[in-house]
This record gives C-alpha cells, sequence and structure tokens, in this order.
C-alpha cells in the first residue's frame, strides 16, 4: 500500500466528533431542508475540466422539485447527509439515483462539503 494511499484511509477511519449521519429517501426531512439547500452551494466549484457550470441559486422549492422529477420517472433518490451536531445544520452531502425498476445503473449525483467545516481534507503527499 502506498503511503498516500495509507494515509487516505487512516483519515477516512478517524472519527468525525461533531458530525452525525443523516439518510433519507425522495424529498429532504422539513428539519435539513434549509440547511440541505444552503449546503448545496459546495458543488459550485467542482472539477468540470474546464467548464463553467455557473452558480446555481437553489431555494427549497427547487429541490423539493428536483427529488419529485426523480420520483416522477420511478427512479429513487437516496442522500447521505454529515450534520452539523452543534446546530443541525447539513455540513456535506452525497446523492444517488437508482433505476426504480431494478436493472441498470445507479448514478452518483453529487457529492458537495462545504469548505467552512474544514471536512473536506486530503492527505498531503
Amino acid at each position: 500500500m502506498s503511503i498516500r494511499l495509507t494515509a487516505l484511509t487512516a483519515l477516512v477511519r478517524a472519527p468525525r466528533p461533531g458530525y452525525g449521519p443523516e439518510s433519507w429517501d425522495g424529498t429532504v426531512p422539513a428539519p435539513l431542508a434549509r440547511t440541505f439547500t444552503a449546503s448545496r452551494r459546495a458543488l459550485d466549484d467542482m472539477p468540470m475540466d474546464g467548464a463553467d457550470s455557473g452558480t446555481t441559486v437553489g431555494d427549497v422549492d427547487r429541490v423539493r422539485a428536483v427529488a419529485q422529477a426523480v420520483a416522477d420517472r420511478v427512479d429513487l433518490l437516496g442522500t447521505v447527509a454529515a450534520v452539523d451536531e452543534s446546530d443541525g445544520s447539513v455540513a456535506g452531502f452525497t446523492e444517488l439515483v437508482v433505476p426504480g425498476d431494478g436493472p441498470g445503473d445507479g448514478q452518483q449525483c453529487g457529492t458537495g462539503v462545504l469548505p467552512s467545516t474544514g471536512a473536506a481534507a486530503w492527505p498531503a503527499g
């Protein structure tokens, strides 16, 4: 195992005090809707091979509409989030969509971690 992979493995396995996991299927639960919507700005600086997707300004209604559009296609949307235990806000998330009829490939739709959390770390080396 390379030194970099060893460091990454240690980083992934390290406890994250102050953050707890939450997950849901479909539409974001009401208690998390506002901060989940706000956390989506973490996607604004994702690598796009030089393409500029701009900044998407979203609101809770838009986030719910996207989840409904996935459901209308009879696909399944699953989200896992890291929630800051000090204030209940979403600090980061990953979304997956899988075909509702079973066959086919799932799609990882987005992973974002707010830079202000300091949780988006990568081992040096």
